[in-house]
């Protein structure tokens, strides 16, 4: 189950962050404005990051090689050909995130849910 991160650093004039986070493997940060509601988020899963910001979609692959042989931390890089999503990958991350998102935020929920669906199509 996603559980927020409290005292999660922030920054002076910029959106709110939030952060949640399971152990499965799942990664949540959501900007939020003054009303607290959702405006941009970044989602991982095994790896993948799909970033929603400023009303643009992006997909992304974390690079681990660069922690395990240099102890750096690890970057976000563009998929090669074979880790394109596929239909069974869209449909994992959508019940992936449904069934650990059953605590957090119903508006954040309702928003990411929205906003997946739009990208997956």
């Amino acid at each position: 189950m996603l559980r927020e991160i409290t005292n999660v650093r922030q920054y002076y004039h910029e959106l709110k962050r939030r952060w949640f986070y399971d152990p499965s493997g799942l990664d949540l940060l959501v900007w939020v404005d003054d009303e607290n509601k959702p405006v941009n988020f970044q989602l991982s899963i095994n790896n993948k990051t799909i970033t929603y910001m400023n009303n643009t979609f992006n997909y992304s692959i974390i690079d681990d090689d660069r922690k395990i042989a240099r102890n750096m931390t690890p970057i976000l890089r563009t998929p090669s050909s074979n880790e394109i999503l596929t239909e069974k990958d869209k449909e994992r991350i959508l019940n992936q995130f449904e069934k650990d998102s059953k605590y957090i935020n119903t508006s954040i929920k309702n928003f990411l849910t929205t906003k997946l669906n739009e990208y997956f199509k």
